[in-house]
């Protein structure tokens, strides 16, 4: 016995008797030493409610549940984009608008039953065969820069420092640059 451990016979014990026990605990647990199966065989299920919905009643009401965001169209375009950040077999949790928000879902045969608890709105929507256009979603055209005109450029100045004195006009000195060079305005 090292030096170390002389005269600490009972940390000794201590240490071995926590290793033997845990070792124990392992072996004959009911899943012992087995891992997992490997991730790539391994499925996460398929809640029932994923897909793309319409409302009966309103036929230009749409929703689409994805795994990671939720589409809602009413008269021909999207509405709202939320992120899913929870799917649970009763209810979705959103995050919308940058609010914390939840859905409860039920069943009746092939009906969704979707209710949001802050309002207390009900929607009984049916399953699509496929995602309607109204749900796709398309990225925004976003034309070519072009150059503006000097006098154009000089207009927008002229217009930021208006905007700019109106706004501090009341809230005593700045100091700001202008087209016609720095200024300081008083109250």
């Amino acid at each position: 016995m090292s030096r170390i451990y002389r005269g600490e016979p009972i940390l000794i014990r201590t240490v071995f008797l926590a290793i033997i026990l845990t070792t124990g605990v392992i072996l004959f647990s009911p899943e012992g030493l087995a891992s997992p199966p490997p991730y790539e065989n391994r499925v996460a299920p398929q809640p029932f409610y994923l897909g793309s919905w319409q409302d009966p009643g309103e036929p230009d009401y749409m929703v689409q549940i994805e795994r990671e965001r939720l589409i809602v169209a009413s008269g021909g375009q999207v509405r709202s984009v939320a992120k899913v950040r929870h799917l649970a077999e009763t209810r979705i949790e959103l995050c919308d608008f940058g609010r914390d928000k939840t859905r409860e879902i039920s069943r009746e045969g092939e009906t969704l039953i979707l209710r949001e608890p802050d309002t207390g709105q009900i929607r009984r929507l049916r399953r699509l065969r496929e995602t309607a256009p109204d749900l796709s979603l398309k990225p925004f055209p976003i034309p070519e820069p072009q150059p503006l005109p000097e006098m154009r450029i000089l207009d927008i100045q002229r217009e930021i420092w208006r905007r700019l004195r109106q706004d501090h006009g009341l809230r005593g000195t700045i100091m700001v640059v202008s087209p016609e060079g720095s200024h300081a305005v008083h109250r």
